[in-house]
């Protein structure tokens, strides 16, 4: 294996890496947010902990099922 090869193959791991980070710290928003607010409040009546993993998971199956999607925003 040739250096230029070496260094090719680790520019392209370090590139896909990037994306994998940047793409995690994409912001998702809600389609719908009057439904998002509504299934919060649905979520903070239900759980005595909010927010936490369980209720946010809950108020976004609960989203879900009213109808409302999600769509990739900018980071702010």
């Amino acid at each position: 294996m040739e250096y230029k090869d070496f260094y090719r193959d680790i520019l392209n791991e370090n590139l896909q890496l990037a994306e994998e980070v940047f793409n995690l710290l994409e912001k998702n928003t809600p389609t719908d947010p009057d439904k998002w607010s509504k299934a919060k409040a649905a979520a903070r009546a239900k759980f005595d902990v909010y927010p936490s993993a369980y209720a946010n998971l809950w108020a976004a199956k609960k989203y879900k099922s009213m109808g409302g999607g999600w769509k990739k925003g900018k980071n702010d």
